[in-house]
C-alpha cells in the first residue's frame, strides 16, 4: 500500500494476505498506520517510513515481488502548469509498481477523480 496515509487499503487487504506492507513518507502517517493496524488486530500489516519512488526501486532491485501493489498518490499537480511534470511522475510511479509485481499479478491502475485519462498516465507501450 503505497502512499498509505492512514492504512485504509492495507487494512482492507490484511484479511486476504499473509503480509501487507504500508509505505508512507510521513513519520506521523506511519504511526497512524501502526496504531490502526493494532486497533484492528491486523498483525500482518507492517508500516514503514520511506519515499515510495525510492522504495519501489529498492524492492525491484532486490527482487521483491508482490501479488498486489496499491498506488494512491497525492495530487502531483496543484496548478495547470505542473500537469506535464505530474504526468511524468505518475508514469514513472506506474512503471516502478509494475516492476514490483509478481508475474502472476494483475495490474489495475486506479485514477483519482479529475485526473488525466489513463492513456496519459500509463508507461509507454501499455494500452
Amino acid at each position: 500500500d503505497c502512499f498509505s496515509y492512514n492504512g485504509g487499503f492495507a487494512l482492507a487487504l490484511a484479511p486476504h494476505c499473509q503480509r501487507v506492507e504500508a509505505i508512507d513518507v510521513s513519520a506521523d502517517a506511519v504511526m497512524r498506520i501502526a496504531a490502526n493496524a493494532a486497533a484492528n488486530g491486523a498483525s500482518n500489516v507492517t508500516a514503514r517510513e520511506a519515499n515510495v519512488f525510492d522504495e519501489l526501486r529498492r524492492l525491484e532491485h532486490e527482487g521483491e515481488r508482490f501479488d498486489t501493489v496499491v498506488l494512491d498518490p497525492p495530487a502531483f499537480a496543484k496548478r495547470e502548469d505542473e500537469t506535464a511534470r505530474a504526468l511524468q511522475s505518475y508514469s514513472r510511479l506506474t512503471e516502478l509498481a509494475l516492476g514490483a509485481l509478481a508475474e502472476s499479478a494483475v495490474a489495475a491502475p486506479v485514477q483519482q477523480p479529475g485526473a488525466q485519462p489513463d492513456r496519459q498516465v500509463l508507461p509507454a507501450g501499455m494500452p
